[in-house]
């Protein structure tokens, strides 16, 4: 986790493995998942889950 941000009671967290920005409810319960984009193009890590990872 990068970051963590509380705005209206609801919370956001940065994530570096996607990377990914995640957006959570008062209870807890995950709403929406955001892709990063840097000048219009999806961000991916070497660690995103949805990468081949080889051996």
């Amino acid at each position: 986790m990068e970051s963590f941000h509380i705005i209206d009671g609801e919370f956001c967290v940065a994530e570096e493995f996607g990377p990914f920005l995640l957006n959570f409810d008062k209870s807890g319960n995950l709403k929406e998942v955001y892709d990063v984009f840097v000048d219009g193009v999806k961000l991916l890590s070497p660690d995103n889950p949805n990468e081949a990872n080889p051996g």
